[in-house]
C-alpha cells in the first residue's frame, strides 16, 4: 500500500492544522485507543484499519480489511461496531456497503476455502 502521510484523528468540532499531516474529523472513545508510556494515545489496529479504509479506493479498502483479517488486526465485529459509530458522516454509506462485500464473503471466497484446507491438513 502506498504511504499517504500522517495523519491525526481529533473529535469533532476541533481545529487541527499541521503541516503535512491530515486530520480525520470523528469522536473517538476509549475503545479506540491505546495508551503508551509518557501518555502517547495512538488508535488501536482494528480502528486505525476502519480510517484507512475510509481513505482509500473501494479495491484497496478490500484488499486492506482482508489482510487485517488474515493477519487478526481487525474482525468484521470491529468493523461492523466502527461503521454502526460512523453512521450519518460523511463517507458513512460507502463504509456500509464495502462492509456488506465483507460480509458476503465472495471477494475471497477461495482464498478463504485454500486457507482453510490447508490448515486443516496440517
Amino acid at each position: 500500500m502506498p504511504d499517504h502521510g500522517i495523519y491525526l484523528a481529533v473529535p469533532r468540532r476541533t481545529f487541527v492544522k499541521l503541516a503535512g499531516v491530515g486530520v480525520l474529523v470523528g469522536g473517538l472513545g476509549p475503545r479506540d485507543v491505546n495508551v503508551f508510556e509518557g501518555g502517547q494515545l495512538v488508535t488501536r489496529r482494528d480502528r486505525t484499519i476502519f480510517d484507512c479504509m475510509r481513505m482509500l479506493a473501494d479495491s484497496a479498502a478490500l484488499d486492506l480489511a482482508d489482510r487485517a483479517f488474515q493477519m487478526g488486526w481487525a474482525t468484521l465485529d470491529e468493523l461492523e461496531a466502527h461503521a454502526q459509530t460512523f453512521a450519518g458522516r460523511h463517507g458513512a454509506r460507502r463504509m456500509v456497503r464495502l462492509i456488506r462485500r465483507l460480509s458476503s464473503g465472495a471477494r475471497f471466497e477461495a482464498e478463504r476455502v485454500a486457507t482453510r484446507l490447508l490448515r486443516a491438513a496440517g
